[in-house]
């Protein structure tokens, strides 16, 4: 049913991960897995669909600032890693 909605429509999917999801992260087990999933996930349905007009493609943000990230800022190590 996935397939075929998006064959009929030739429709396009914009997936969020992330840039851990692409190698990983520390102290990030389970959302680096998550991202890796959705990172493949989309792989997996480009080849699948690409083919047939299906544009799919992911979006992979970086280390973004905002008050739940706050306390990162204070690890200097990261900081250096992030920041330099």
């Amino acid at each position: 049913m996935f397939q075929s909605t998006f064959k009929e429509r030739k429709k396009s999917s914009v997936n969020v991960s992330s840039v851990s999801g692409l190698g990983g992260d520390w102290n990030q087990i389970f959302y680096t897995a998550a991202k890796g999933a959705v990172t493949n996930f989309t792989r997996s349905l480009a080849m699948e669909l690409g083919g047939q007009g299906v544009q799919v493609n992911a979006v992979n943000p970086s280390f973004t600032l905002t008050e739940l990230t706050q306390d990162m800022t204070q690890n200097e190590a990261l900081t250096t890693l992030l920041f330099s």
